[in-house]
Order: C-alpha cells, then structure tokens, then sequence
C-alpha cells in the first residue's frame, strides 16, 4: 500500500470508520439514552414529567452530536494535502449539507446516507458525465453553471411532493399508514 500518494487507503478509512458510527448510532438508538433523546425530542414536558433530566439528556446529546462532527471534520481535513481558509466552507456548503438531509429524510441513519450518497453521486459523477457529453457535441454550453438550479428544483419538487424524504423517519412512516 502505498501510504504517500495514494488516498485509496483514506477511501477505506472513512468507510470503515462510516461504519463503525453507523453501528454505535444504531446500538445508541436502542439504548435507555437514544431513548432518552427521542422522549425529549417528542414531548420535552412529559419526559420532563417521567423522571428525565432534560438539561442533562440535552447536553449528552449536544456533546455526542460535537464529538461525531469533530470526528468528522477530521476525516474531512485529513483528505486535504494543504491548508484551507475559512473561504473554503461557504453558506452554499452549509446548505448543501442540510439538503443531504431534507432528500434523503430527517430521523434516520438511512435517510442521511442515502441522501449524502444521491446528492454526492449528482454532483461528483453525474455533472462532469454531463458535462464531457455536452462538450462531446461542441456545445459551449456546461450544464455545471447550472447544477444549483437543477439542485434546487429537485428540492422543491422533493419538498413539493415528498416532504418527508426518500427515506422517512419510522414515526413518519407510521402516521403515513
């Protein structure tokens, strides 16, 4: 393997530690404080009522969401051969992000992944394939100064016609049924 040039070996890393999260968010989701953090977010008052410390439970999720965004943003840099300024993380990548979520459906592991991966594939390998094609017919046209708007129609269609995600949260699903 060769650990200087070649980043197929990060490549495996995130995948690994992907999934490695994906497993304890699963094991939390499970447990008495994924649960926790369900009754809070669904009715703060009751769980308030049936013996939870809201603050406490609050800030444990606070802290866990910190440290995945931490362990995240890790990754994120270690990718980079060089430094980057603030310049680099625009309003459009912090929107970008929130959409990853809002196509893919809010309250799952599945929704978020699967909504990462659709909107990563259009904008990495779908755009420049459709752009190589129209290039490929002489055309000056590049379909890359406009993928926002394709991106954001396909947002509003999404939100127009399916607001709760491709994949909905199961609470979701169930008040659907």
């Amino acid at each position: 393997m060769d650990w200087a040039g070649n980043f197929r070996w990060y490549y495996y890393l995130a995948l690994a530690v992907l999934v490695l999260v994906v497993l304890l968010l699963r094991t939390i989701e499970d447990s008495r404080i994924g649960r926790a953090w369900f009754a809070i977010r669904e009715d703060e008052l009751a769980a308030s009522c049936m013996g939870l410390n809201a603050a406490q439970v609050k800030l444990s999720a606070f802290a866990f969401g910190a440290a995945l965004a931490g362990l995240a943003g890790a990754l994120y840099a270690g990718s980079y051969n060089q430094t980057h300024g603030p310049d680099s993380y625009t309003f459009q990548r912090s929107i970008t992000v929130l959409c990853f979520l809002i196509i893919g459906g809010m309250g799952n592991l599945r929704g978020a992944i699967v909504g990462t991966f659709v909107l990563k594939g259009y904008d990495d390998i779908l755009t420049p394939l459709i752009d190589g094609w129209i290039q490929g017919t002489g055309s000056k046209f590049r379909f890359s100064e406009i993928k926002l708007v394709v991106f954001g129609l396909a947002l509003i269609l999404m939100m127009r016609f399916r607001p709760e995600g491709i994949f909905p949260s199961r609470r979701a699903e169930q008040e659907l049924e």
